[in-house]
């Protein structure tokens, strides 16, 4: 599900499908078709969106760190606060796929 920025002609927010659209650059998509939400939708959406769980963020973290991505650059983008221990926070094993 995208939401467009109506101050950035062009801009589109995942709001959800994340896994998804990892999955689909993985297989070489380069579009796909998805569902746009609009203002309605976007206050509502807190109530049907799939959270991953924390297990999962850890793989996505994880597998970043391996393919070379900053610690600093994941912090960033997932919003936490960057430490200098933060990648030796991850526990490889357990975020191993299964």
């Amino acid at each position: 599900m995208v939401f467009a920025d109506t101050r950035s002609a062009g801009t589109w927010y995942l709001l959800d499908g994340h896994l998804r659209l990892e999955a689909l650059k993985e297989l070489g998509f380069a579009k796909v078709e998805c569902l746009v939400a609009t203002d309605d939708d976007t206050y509502t959406y807190n109530k049907r969106v799939n959270r991953l769980a924390p297990i999962e963020e850890h793989r996505m973290i994880a597998r970043a760190i391996e393919r070379g991505v900053s610690s600093a650059d994941i912090a960033d983008a997932w919003g936490f606060r960057w430490s200098p221990s933060f990648a030796g926070s991850v526990c490889w094993k357990a975020s191993a796929p299964r």
